[in-house]
């Protein structure tokens, strides 16, 4: 929802972004890419529940299905970003954040 959140995308341009965003787990094998076959029942869902809408639209000469964020889904998404704040200004994660931070 994130990316969603910052414009409107069509499934293959979103699989790479997140795919990138987690890079260096995936280099790691910490997780796998995140494939078509996944993401787009995913993206299916998120629709039928009114986070997200579709539209049709170009990408290299080819029509493509573009996704954004509806206002239902921009509260969802806010929700969770509040929820995430409190939980990374815990006192253990803001340990383990400081620690990432640090150098030896």
């Amino acid at each position: 929802m994130w990316f969603l959140s910052k414009e409107k995308l069509h499934g293959y341009i979103l699989i790479k972004k997140i795919n990138q965003f987690f890079k260096p787990q995936i280099d790691h094998n910490l997780m796998t890419p995140i494939r078509a076959s996944k993401m787009y029942p995913v993206l299916k869902r998120m629709e039928e529940d009114g986070l997200i809408i579709s539209s049709e639209g170009m990408h290299n000469n080819k029509k493509v299905k573009e996704y954004e964020i509806t206002p239902q889904g921009y509260e969802v998404y806010h929700t969770i970003r509040l929820q995430l704040k409190e939980f990374i200004e815990s006192d253990m994660w803001f340990e383990f954040l400081l620690d990432l931070l640090v150098t030896e």
